[in-house]
């Protein structure tokens, strides 16, 4: 049959499918949607998209094989609207204006699991129409009112923390074991990083150890031996006092090592777990211990007799990350499946489930005022959840591939790795802040500074990449497998023998240069003498051109002005009448007396012009003596300046190397004192087991002075017993006098039996406590030794 509608035709074709339920009996009406030539396009951009007209028919045809009332595949129905909103078993599948709901990737297959499962994908028309039913606020029918997406009221970034900066001097740590447990001549991958919430110290796994670094000066600090394993997780407390230590042998023994940094103690040892510890944390109130590994369970754990008081066995994979609120109240856990449930820390009772996530979770971590929890996965993105109603804040599509790791800084400020090698940092409304660029090898694990000045990013081949936020360029790069105290010395040693041939050769350098550099002066000093003679010569000669260039032109006017006056007096001459001898006579004199002066100014003209050629060939000689002189004072002039230069350099570099030679034996210092104080740690663990013993044995020589005096009382009433059963009255006839008169005196054989052996045993144990005695003391004097030697050295000058 064919229905028409008002926006759109639908072509329905109804049949029955005699199908029996696996629950009940009934013949099931299966409906099947052929949408006209355009389809989903048909539908305008102004048209509401409602569940009944739009969404269900999608439905129908693609999702109700596994979704439906018979057969809720993850417990999801799609085949009716509050179903729909109901969502399935891993919790809602669509939310309001929320495109980044489980349903909308599922149907555009870019998360696990897709839909539909099999076959052709959903059309991109009618995965479009999905988007905007969502972002139409999720629509039953046109008559009904768009849902509006929750609206968080929750403080974007953190004004205070419930714990204070701690009183006095922050922990760092003071005189620890600076000697590696286990060297390796290439690092391993960094499984944690973990900065202090306080002080400048950042916290690294290496093999069976953690180091201990100042986070500004990347200085080694301490050596914190695990020889329980690997060390996996670690996390310090809202104090920075202590630092847990979560790990063990994979698929054999897993623990937790909680240390106080100040001192290196080995304060708890908690858990007894079957495989390594993957993730690690203790409550502020050092009363519970938490823990995750691949057992699936989350174990609470008494510290005060290591117990697991509560075993929690609520998610279905193994638990990859886990962190207690800084105010000890919550606990938050993740699994490899996606899986983020909210605990009470104290209880272990349910508090929140956290549903969202499409793959396993890299960490979960609160922010420090404990009002937020980011958790990030291996889905690629990081979600933001308010503690409150559980509901989440925001989620970001952090790193394609995977998010690897996440850290908070006090004010909320946070960072992010990836699978994509990226390092990001976001502010503190979640919104991308800087890119700070990409590390060369997978990144396994990144810390935050409290201040947000440096983020430290751990990678697969063991290096720590030190990233400076403020210009995002990476500033340094460590190793997690520091070398032994002995190599350092032998490399220090080296260096420092063969600095004096290094300053040796420097100076030769220096020598070279300086004799250079006079040669150099010295041609400069005569170029700047030749320069200003050239330049004088020149213009000498400019100045004698000159002059008789106008010595020339004057000669030339006076010959024409003769000239003119010759040819005057030859016209005169011609108009005087012949017979007028003496007045021809007197013009031809006049003439004649003109031709030799016109003679003798020609003369001096071809003198002059000979002389003007002359002193022009010498200006232009003088001229390129001096551009000569000018170019080689200016060739001389850069040689000096290099050649000054490069004594400047030479003279940075002899101050450098006499600098890093004053370094070179600091460090020389310092590494002496540590290999003094790694032998005087281990004498003073050897005192204090020594010390140990002899308070043993002092108790046990109580408790055996305390049961012989006990014999020698029970010995007195037995004897008095017996003297006075023999001093009595009572008939010699009685029977039972020899039975009780024999008891006593076996009694009294027996007491000092006892009585011999308690002495033998109060006499050996006053050798041992003798002996002991003086071991203990030349122990605690070695120690004291040790000790003072140490502080010497390490207050030793470099001279």
């Amino acid at each position: 049959m064919h229905l028409i509608t008002k926006d759109f035709s639908l072509q329905i074709r109804i049949y029955t499918d005699l199908h029996k339920s696996a629950s009940s009996r009934f013949f099931r009406f299966r409906w099947f949607v052929t949408w006209p030539v355009l389809g989903i396009a048909a539908v305008s951009a102004q048209e509401k998209i409602t569940y009944e007209d739009h969404i269900a028919p999608i439905f129908e045809q693609s999702c109700l094989n596994c979704h439906n009332p018979d057969k809720t595949k993850g417990g999801l129905d799609l085949s009716s609207y509050p179903n729909v909103m109901k969502g399935g078993s891993s919790g809602k599948v669509v939310e309001p204006e929320d495109l980044s709901s489980s349903l909308l990737t599922s149907v555009m297959r870019t998360t696990e699991p897709t839909m539909p499962p099999e076959g052709d994908a959903i059309p991109a028309a009618q995965v479009e129409l999905i988007k905007r039913w969502i972002e139409g606020g999720l629509l039953e029918n046109k008559s009904s009112r768009g849902q509006v997406a929750k609206k968080i009221a929750i403080p974007l970034s953190s004004s205070s923390s419930p714990l204070q900066a701690p009183t006095g001097p922050l922990p760092m740590p003071q005189d620890l074991l600076l000697e590696p447990v286990r060297t390796a001549p290439r690092g391993s991958a960094i499984h944690a990083i973990a900065a202090s919430p306080w002080a400048p110290l950042l916290a690294v796994t290496s093999l069976e150890q953690v180091m201990l670094l100042h986070s500004e000066s990347l200085q080694l600090l301490a050596i914190l031996p695990f020889p329980e394993g690997e060390p996996i997780s670690l996390a310090f407390t809202p104090d920075a006092r202590y630092l847990i230590v979560g790990g063990g042998i994979p698929g054999k023994v897993g623990t937790t090592v909680t240390f106080d940094v100040t001192t290196g103690e080995r304060v708890l040892a908690i858990g007894k777990e079957f495989d390594a510890v993957l993730c690690a944390d203790v409550r502020p109130s050092f009363d519970t211990v938490a823990t995750g590994s691949p057992s699936r369970r989350v174990k609470l754990w008494h510290t005060h007799d290591n117990t697991a008081k509560i075993s929690i066995k609520k998610h279905t994979d193994w638990v990859t990350a886990l962190d207690i609120s800084p105010d000890g109240i919550l606990l938050a856990t993740g699994d490899r499946n996606g899986g983020v449930l909210v605990w009470e820390a104290e209880t272990g009772g349910d508090f929140h489930t956290l549903r969202a996530h499409q793959a396993a979770i890299t960490r979960a971590l609160f922010r420090p005022d404990s009002n937020v929890l980011a958790t990030s996965s291996e889905d690629g993105t990081i979600r933001f959840w308010e503690m409150n109603g559980g509901a989440e804040i925001k989620k970001i599509d952090a790193h394609p591939g995977g998010v690897r790791g996440f850290d908070w800084a006090r004010d909320g400020t946070s960072v992010s790795i990836g699978r994509d090698h990226k390092v990001r940092l976001w502010k503190p409304d979640f919104s991308l802040a800087k890119e700070l660029g990409t590390v060369p090898h997978l990144p396994t694990a990144v810390a935050l500074d409290p201040e947000a000045k440096r983020a430290f990013v751990g990678d697969v081949q063991g290096k720590i990449h030190v990233i400076q936020i403020s210009d995002a360029k990476i500033i340094a790069t460590r190793r997690n497998h520091p070398p032994s105290i002995a190599t350092r010395l032998a490399s220090l040693e080296k260096k420092i023998a063969l600095h004096p041939q290094e300053i040796a050769a420097l100076q030769d350098r220096q020598k070279q240069s300086q004799q250079q550099a006079a040669q150099w002066q010295a041609s400069v000093n005569e170029a700047q003498a030749l320069v200003p003679q050239k330049q004088q010569a020149a213009a000498q000669q400019q100045a004698q051109l000159d002059q008789t260039k106008r010595d020339l032109d004057a000669t030339r006017q006076q010959k024409q002005l003769k000239v003119t006056e010759r040819e005057q007096l030859m016209a005169a001459h011609a108009a005087i009448p012949a017979t007028d001898e003496a007045t021809q006579g007197q013009q031809r004199e006049a003439v004649a007396t003109i031709e030799r002066q016109i003679q003798e100014l020609d003369a001096k003209e071809v003198s002059l012009n000979a002389q003007y050629q002359q002193t022009q060939s010498q200006l232009s000689q003088s001229q390129a003596e001096h551009q000569q002189a000018a170019q080689r004072l200016k060739e001389s002039q850069e040689k000096l300046s290099l050649s000054q230069k490069q004594q400047q350099e030479i003279q940075a570099q002899l101050h450098a190397m006499q600098q890093g030679l004053i370094e070179r034996k600091r460090s020389l210092i310092h590494w002496k004192a540590a290999q003094i104080n790694t032998t005087h740690l281990a004498i003073k663990q050897q005192a204090r087991q020594k010390d140990q013993q002899f308070q043993d044995l002092t108790s046990q020589f109580l408790r055996a002075a305390k049961e012989l005096s006990s014999h020698s009382t029970a010995w007195q009433a037995e004897q008095k017993k017996l003297h006075e059963l023999s001093s009595t009255t009572t008939s010699p006839a009685d029977p039972d006098l020899p039975k009780k008169r024999k008891t006593l005196e076996r009694n009294l054989r027996k007491i000092a039996r006892a009585r011999q052996l308690k002495e033998k045993e109060l006499l050996s144990l006053r050798q041992q406590i003798d002996q002991q005695s003086a071991d203990r003391v030349a122990a605690q004097a070695q120690q004291r030794t040790l000790y003072e030697n140490y502080l010497r050295q390490r207050s030793q000058s470099v001279e």
